[in-house]
């Protein structure tokens, strides 16, 4: 299974579409999963137009109708493992790992946390209370990269593996 991972791609009417090189990296998965700052539905039209099943969900600068039609974080499941996407890692009482298992509920411990807001793209790990290690990552943003370079990342789940990269489209 290949999931494609994009955030903050501002897209509106009138604004610059996806590059072609965006859509053709996620032409090739089998999952999108947009972790906010879509900005209105035609920049949902747009990531849904590219054929792959699309899981959103809303960030701090989406607006109008797009806010009513997007949950406040998505619970992905795959053979490998629960993914959670979310806009912006929580600052909370008890931290991040409080937080996550909040949203978690009963989906077990997370292969993967994938977030956005900051526009930085980045790929840790963190070890869970179990010893597990899960991902955390940002994909940047395919559109306004503050600095960064445009990118979005795959993660390529295959027998028992698990490969997350960066791709960079500039």
């Amino acid at each position: 299974m290949r999931i494609g991972l994009l955030s903050d791609t501002h897209i509106t009417a009138g604004r610059p579409v996806l590059p072609p090189k965006l859509i053709d990296g996620l032409r090739a998965c089998d999952l999108i999963l947009h972790a906010g700052d879509v900005c209105d539905v035609t920049g949902l039209a747009a990531v849904k137009a590219i054929g792959p099943e699309v899981a959103a969900v809303t960030g701090n600068m989406d607006r109008g109708a797009l806010v009513d039609m997007l949950p406040e974080f998505h619970v992905a499941e795959t053979p490998a493992g629960a993914v959670l996407v979310l806009h912006a890692l929580p600052h909370i009482p008890g931290g991040a790992r409080a937080a996550i298992d909040r949203l978690l509920g009963g989906h077990g411990r997370p292969l993967a946390v994938v977030h956005g807001h900051t526009h930085c793209p980045d790929v840790q790990t963190a070890t869970l209370d179990d010893g597990r290690e899960a991902y955390v990552i940002n994909p940047g943003s395919a559109m306004r990269p503050r600095g960064y370079g445009r990118t979005f990342a795959t993660m390529d789940l295959t027998d028992g593996q698990v490969r997350v990269a960066i791709e960079t489209l500039d």
